[in-house]
C-alpha cells in the first residue's frame, strides 16, 4: 500500500510540475491541513530544518533522498545515476531515512543507530 500511494503521489507531483516549496501540502500534527498561517510556517521549518539532517546540498544522502523518495526513482536507476552499487543506494535511503525520522522527532540526526 505505502508503495501505491508513494508512486501515485509522486505522479501527481510530475503532473503538477515542480513545487514552490520542499514539501508544499502541510498537514498538523493531529492529521488535519492547518488552517493558522504560524502553524503551516512552523510545520515547513520543522521539515526544512529535518531533510537538513541530510546533510549539506549535493551530499550523498541527501541525493539518494531527492532521488528516491522526491523524484520517485528506482533504486537501481539511482545507483547508475549515481555511479555506485545498489545495496550502497539501499544503505543510503535507510541512513536518510533514520536521520529524517530523528529530526522530526526532535532528536539530533545521528541518532536512531536501534529500531
Amino acid at each position: 500500500m505505502w508503495g501505491i500511494a508513494r508512486r501515485q503521489a509522486a505522479l501527481f507531483l510530475r503532473r503538477r510540475g515542480p513545487a514552490a516549496l520542499l514539501l508544499p501540502v502541510v498537514v498538523a500534527a493531529d492529521g488535519r491541513h492547518a488552517s493558522d498561517p504560524a502553524e503551516a510556517v512552523l510545520s515547513r521549518a520543522q521539515m526544512t530544518d529535518a531533510v537538513a539532517a541530510l546533510g549539506p546540498e549535493g551530499s550523498p544522502d541527501r541525493e539518494v533522498w531527492q532521488l528516491m523518495y522526491i523524484e520517485d526513482r528506482p533504486v537501481a536507476e539511482v545507483a547508475e545515476l549515481m555511479g555506485v552499487p545498489e545495496g550502497t543506494v539501499k544503505s543510503r535511503a535507510h541512513r536518510a531515512r533514520r536521520r529524517l525520522r530523528a529530526a522530526l522527532r526532535g532528536g539530533s540526526a545521528a541518532e536512531g543507530g536501534t529500531r
